[in-house]
């Protein structure tokens, strides 16, 4: 009667009607009934408010695959059932399942909804009792197996943080076939825990005993920009991959997510190797003055419009994202461990990575040379240097014969066709020289500093090879030398 009364009163349909909303009633009918149709989780922690404001909203019922699903059986090595301890060794995470009336376990791919895997991420492993670490959830996801039926009763326990429990019991149908020795897509299937990410799908390599397919799973790519995680697909509707065979895709042209409309920025001094790899991938690259608050301004400039991929200077500062608008050292650190990572797994090194982009996009090499002159005089003689490279600028870099001027002083480009105007937000006390060669040099004076500076960077194209490195940079510093002689440094 008191279920009948608080129904009505609520204004919900008796036909319809299912668990009340919370502190409906008091003690001790609260235990069994004041459990919210509507829940907030994030990586299995499961409330009644949105506290941490970033939690996915979630009706349990939807936590489960529809009752009419077909649920795939694993097969597993007999350790495995004997000792299912072992699963936490796996790269891919299994349900086990009680047998009825038999001894051991059977193992099926997960029945979780794509809602289920998005509200109990990083702990679905501590929800299926095969993980120790991570977050402590008290939610359980429990199975048993009737061989004879071939179906599989499923009952997840959802158990709030203040020790509230719904439970939610399906018995689903069996797939005839095992997956074995098969490239079978299952929905929702493996969440892989070798890249420490989870993504929505996945497949089985047929290589997956390899020695050089270390994966057992190879998850479709899914947009970490988005809350609900919604997993990317091409123009053609195709899932795009995170990995092919077993090995990481290395980059964001294969992965789908490099666009036409990207940008990246650079500072004017910096090398024009990054200019080359932007242009061959179909990036827009940007050059700007010398410090951070240029790179934020175009970051801010395109806000909303276009995609800001990374940008740095030459002295190593790197932001390779828009939530800040500084340099970002850890961010960086991250990436480059990511990048190193990824190198080991396929049996390579930083170093090898770096002879990579040598050999596809030419050898280049940096030097900057700081002419210190102290003082008021030091002042002077500074812009009586500058003063003389505008009057009289060189028409030759130690026999690189220079082709572009720019001056962004007065914002002019200067080549065989004339004289331009340089597109650029303000003016600034710069002089650069392009020559036919690669060959480059920026002039500026310090913003802080009693120095006029000079940035250095030569090229070298007959780098085919890693074994070439060592030649390459000997002629390049030789380069530098006989430039920094032409220039009187």
């Amino acid at each position: 009667q008191e279920i009948r009364e608080n129904i009505l009163k609520k204004g919900y349909d008796l036909e319809k009607a299912s668990a009340l909303p919370v502190n409906s009633f008091k003690e001790p009918f609260d235990r069994i009934f004041n459990f919210t149709d509507e829940l907030f989780g994030l990586n299995g922690v499961i409330s009644q408010v949105n506290e941490s404001g970033h939690s996915i909203c979630f009706n349990p019922e939807k936590l489960l695959l529809e009752k009419n699903a077909e649920i795939a059986r694993i097969p597993l090595a007999l350790d495995y059932s004997k000792n299912p301890d072992k699963l936490s060794d796996l790269s891919i995470y299994v349900l086990k399942a009680s047998r009825l009336g038999k001894d051991g376990f059977a193992f099926f791919a997960l029945p979780l909804s794509e809602l289920g895997i998005k509200v109990f991420g990083q702990n679905i492993g501590v929800l299926l009792g095969q993980d120790k670490t991570g977050t402590s959830i008290k939610s359980q996801l429990k199975a048993s197996y009737d061989d004879q039926n071939n179906t599989l009763e499923v009952k997840l326990s959802i158990i709030t943080d203040d020790n509230k429990t719904k439970a939610i019991d399906v018995t689903y149908k069996v797939r005839p076939e095992m997956v074995h020795k098969k490239d079978l897509v299952l929905w929702p299937n493996f969440i892989s825990k070798q890249w420490n990410r989870y993504f929505l799908y996945s497949e089985i390599p047929h290589n997956v005993h390899s020695e050089d397919c270390p994966f057992r799973a190879v998850p479709f790519v899914g947009d970490e920009a988005d809350p609900f995680f919604n997993v990317i697909r091409d123009d053609d509707d195709n899932f795009l991959y995170l990995a092919d065979n077993g090995h990481i895709i290395e980059n964001k042209k294969k992965l789908g997510k490099l666009n036409p409309s990207d940008f990246m920025v650079k500072t004017i001094v910096t090398t024009e190797v990054i200019a080359k790899i932007a242009e061959r991938n179909g990036v827009e690259i940007r050059d700007c003055y010398t410090g951070f608050k240029w790179i934020a301004n175009e970051i801010a400039i395109s806000e909303g419009k276009q995609k800001y991929i990374g940008g740095g200077e030459e002295s190593f500062g790197y932001l390779p994202y828009d939530k800040v608008r500084d340099k970002d050292a850890p961010a960086s650190i991250c990436l480059i461990c990511e990048i190193a990572a990824w190198a080991k797994d396929n049996g390579r090194t930083l170093y090898d990575l770096l002879m990579d982009i040598y050999v596809d996009y030419g050898f280049s090499r940096e030097f900057t040379v700081n002419v210190v002159k102290p003082g008021k005089t030091g002042a002077d003689e500074i812009k009586q240097m500058l003063a003389d490279f505008r009057s009289n600028p060189p028409k030759d870099l130690a026999g690189s014969q220079i082709t572009v001027w720019k001056d962004f002083q007065t914002l002019e480009i200067t080549t065989a066709e004339g004289t331009k105007k340089l597109d650029m937000p303000t003016t600034s006390n710069v002089l650069q020289w392009f020559c036919s060669d690669g060959t480059k040099v920026s002039v500026r004076p310090s913003g802080t500093e009693p120095k006029i500076k000079f940035y250095i960077e030569v090229k070298d194209d007959s780098m085919k090879t890693a074994a070439d490195y060592d030649r390459c940079v000997e002629s390049a510093n030789a380069k530098i030398e006989a430039i920094k002689k032409s220039l009187n440094l």
